[in-house]
């Protein structure tokens, strides 16, 4: 019987998601702490991805003065990482060297402010990369038309239509191979490439990765109006 392979996530939760932030009795909380349904966000986010079966850990790196993360009653799966870095690419890194993984594992990195990832959707992601023997990523084809808009003015003007032929808006989880990720981030953090997610720092190294459709649901909470809608839905 072949043995299925064990996944490790990995939330990088290093910043303090200034657009969203909200504030208790006169203190400032970053955005994954805040409550939805009763429930930190940051929680709905570990128990999205514990609901697989082939998710055997989740560690989330936070910064070394983050004092918010001790309020959480973790799952026992769950361990904390002191590893934040200056940039989301950086508490990767951190995290992913700290591990002590081997470098053949695979590992899921998730926004820790994605906290409505749906089952199916993560089970696809799994599933297909592990039958491809590839990394991939969650991403939603573009469906609006795209506008880029004009440098230089004063208020947003179109330049011109952008064709949305083959555009994918990128989402998370990303999986990939300990090693090769670890690598590819090291190598781009190195060339001062800015890192906007895993995913472009393979792109950087010249591996592939796979497109997965994901799900409208698995929204990144960026805003404070976020919050209302991620609270319908959960």
């Amino acid at each position: 019987m072949q043995t299925m392979p064990q996944i490790t996530a990995i939330i990088p939760a290093g910043g303090v998601g200034e657009r969203a932030k909200a504030s208790w009795n006169g203190m400032a909380i970053p955005k994954q702490y805040r409550l939805i349904k009763d429930k930190a966000m940051l929680l709905h986010t570990v128990d999205a991805l514990l609901a697989h079966p082939m998710m055997t850990s989740v560690v989330i790196g936070v910064a070394d003065k983050d004092d918010w993360i001790a309020t959480l009653s973790l799952p026992p799966q769950c361990t904390v990482s002191r590893t934040g870095g200056a940039t989301r690419a950086d508490t990767v890194l951190n995290t992913l060297i700290a591990s002590g993984l081997d470098d053949n594992a695979w590992v899921m990195v998730h926004d820790g402010a994605r906290p409505g990832l749906p089952f199916a959707n993560l089970d696809a992601l799994i599933q297909q990369c592990i039958q491809a023997d590839s990394g991939g990523i969650l991403a939603l084809p573009v469906s609006d038309t795209v506008k880029r808009q004009q440098s230089h003015q004063t208020l947003p003007v179109i330049e011109r239509t952008i064709d949305r032929q083959g555009l994918w808006l990128a989402q998370t989880p990303q999986l990939f191979k300990k090693a090769q990720l670890e690598s590819a981030l090291q190598q781009a953090l190195q060339a001062d490439f800015i890192v906007t997610d895993e995913a472009s720092a393979i792109e950087f190294v010249g591996e592939p990765c796979l497109l997965v459709k994901g799900h409208w649901k698995n929204l990144k909470v960026t805003w404070p109006e976020d919050f209302e809608l991620v609270e319908y839905f959960l």
